[in-house]
């Protein structure tokens, strides 16, 4: 019990030298590990930057060492491949769970949308979503937000607004998150009319509106040239007036409709 303790609070303290230290000390005292000293050593491997394959390593250990891995165990090295971007490895290791039949859960799930986000695998992780639902497992808003993120910055916003129409008919209510996600993408992807679109959808589902959702909104309008569409938008809302973003959006926005006199 001490060892564990030990080993838990290196992994806090994201130490994985110290607690792998104390690991190999437990194993010199012929003390015999636990799934729950294992889960730890793991989780401080996942918790310090670049010691995924360390943990991968470990993991490939634990029947040596004759110690039954949990999900936890799994989740944790997931999390490890997730901190350096290793997508392909976290869903190896989502995969290795099912042959040890071993249950994943969401956490296990929204490690390997992070590890997608940084990678850009859009594809890889809207495939997870039919993989869950195989195993009864319920994505949540973050997760759903996380997903929606990840189309954004790859920018496919077709796909980011039917993700977000999926929401509404699994009955999972968008946030505010959820709906300035894609108005970026729309401003990012030249498509106005979606980041108008998505600021038209928040105030219909009267979700609390804010300032990025608004500035996406004007940004976009602004870029494509629709002055009057921004400058609508903008004056409709203080969030906007009271947003630097917005308000150079807004002046962009009167020059190109040559206005500029009442944008000094």
């Amino acid at each position: 019990f001490a060892y564990t303790s030990v080993i838990g609070a290196c992994a806090k303290a994201a130490q994985w030298q110290a607690a792998l230290a104390t690991f190999q000390a437990t194993v010199a005292a012929a003390v015999r590990p636990n799934t729950v000293t294992c889960n730890s050593l793991v989780d401080a491997m996942a918790s310090s930057s670049g010691q995924w394959q360390r943990a991968l390593s470990f993991l490939s250990e634990l029947a040596q060492l004759e110690v039954q891995s949990d999900e936890i165990t799994w989740t944790s090295a997931i999390r490890a491949c997730e901190s350096c971007s290793e997508w392909q490895w976290s869903i190896a290791l989502l995969d290795g769970m099912s042959v040890w039949n071993i249950m994943p859960n969401i956490v296990s799930y929204a490690s390997v949308v992070r590890a997608c986000r940084w990678s850009c695998a859009w594809s890889c992780a809207l495939a997870l979503m039919e993989r869950m639902a195989t195993q009864t497992i319920q994505a949540d808003l973050l997760f759903c937000n996380m997903l929606l993120s990840l189309l954004a910055k790859a920018e496919q916003w077709r796909l980011a607004c039917e993700f977000l129409a999926t929401m509404a008919w699994n009955q999972m209510e968008p946030d505010e998150t959820s709906w300035a996600t894609v108005a970026d993408v729309g401003k990012e992807s030249s498509q106005w009319r979606v980041a108008l679109g998505a600021l038209s959808g928040c105030r219909a589902a009267a979700t609390p509106l804010n300032a990025q959702l608004h500035t996406a909104a004007v940004s976009a309008a602004a870029d494509a040239s629709e002055w009057r569409t921004a400058m609508r938008v903008w004056s409709s809302s203080s969030l906007a007036r009271e947003n630097e973003r917005s308000v150079g959006a807004a002046a962009c926005a009167f020059q190109e409709g040559a206005r500029w006199l009442p944008a000094l």
